[in-house]
């Protein structure tokens, strides 16, 4: 069974139909099963306000209806503050509970972030854009 964790930054470039996204939707699509931690909705609730506030965001309604209808189990974060806290030397504590959990699944993690990517060398599988 593979499982896909995905970030908030690539939740907002789907949503937001942003091109990078593309690379990503068939490795999303492909999964199993698709997770995230809880938080995932208020970082990513969060960087869409900041779009609207900067006039970046058409049709930013639906893309909140979207996010609510993003099929990611949530997973609970107090499992995963403990293996988080062990990364933050290395990469932002937000970040570092998506890349907790995707290791407690031995989950692939999805990311348009590239920090993210280079900062979890390994640690996670991070998946490759498709080219």
């Amino acid at each position: 069974m593979s499982i896909a964790v995905v970030d908030a930054a690539t939740v907002v470039d789907l949503i937001c139909d942003f091109p990078a996204a593309e690379p990503y939707r068939d490795a999303i699509a492909s999964a199993d099963a698709v997770a995230a931690p809880a938080h995932l909705d208020a970082e990513v609730l969060s960087a869409l306000g900041r779009l609207k506030r900067a006039g970046q965001l058409p049709r930013g309604a639906e893309r909140v209806e979207a996010l609510a209808r993003f099929g990611a189990t949530r997973w609970p974060l107090q499992p995963l503050l403990s293996p988080a806290w062990a990364l933050v030397d290395r990469i932002a504590t937000r970040d570092a509970l998506y890349v907790a959990l995707a290791v407690s699944l031995d989950a692939i993690l999805i990311t348009t972030d590239g920090r993210l990517r280079r900062g979890v060398a390994g640690i996670v599988t991070v998946a490759e854009p498709d080219e």
